[in-house]
């Protein structure tokens, strides 16, 4: 592309270099990622957040992801508490807890089997847990989330 004023083809360089100087801050504000990496990154995050709604029962650890994905345990901790805004163990938890909240009011199993069901190892870390995120006990939730038998006929 060239025009026959050299004062125009001055001015479409400097601002397509001011848009690129632009989106280069804008990627790389706040701890970004590089030009070209944040939708691979994003991507590498959804996949990472669906391996973990399916596994979620399992041992999960930022090391053993971040191998899964080929990524330095940094990298992948540091992109994806930028991208979600939470920790990857807060992450897991919150999983862990939605998936108890399920079985609670969808089944009769003890408390002790919903903790292991949903990957927790001490029942008791499971209860602390649960009050924190929900302000009540995994008992009081069932209880409060199950129609009453005293009211049936």
């Amino acid at each position: 592309y060239h025009t026959e004023n050299a004062y125009a083809d001055v001015a479409i360089k400097l601002a397509v270099g001011a848009i690129l100087l632009g989106l280069l801050r804008m990627d790389t504000a706040e701890g970004g990622y590089h030009v070209g990496r944040g939708r691979e990154m994003d991507k590498t995050v959804y996949d990472a957040m669906g391996y973990i709604r399916r596994h979620y029962a399992e041992e999960l650890s930022v090391q053993t992801m971040a191998n899964q994905f080929s990524l330095s345990y940094s990298y992948f901790s540091r992109n994806f508490n930028h991208i979600l805004h939470m920790s990857f163990s807060d992450y897991v938890t919150r999983i862990r807890l939605a998936e108890a909240e399920k079985l609670l009011v969808s089944t009769t199993s003890a408390v002790t089997e919903i903790a292991v069901a949903c990957g927790f190892n001490s029942t008791s870390y499971f209860i602390k847990l649960f009050q924190q995120h929900k302000k009540v006990s995994p008992g009081q939730f069932r209880k409060e989330m199950l129609p009453s038998s005293a009211s049936s006929p």
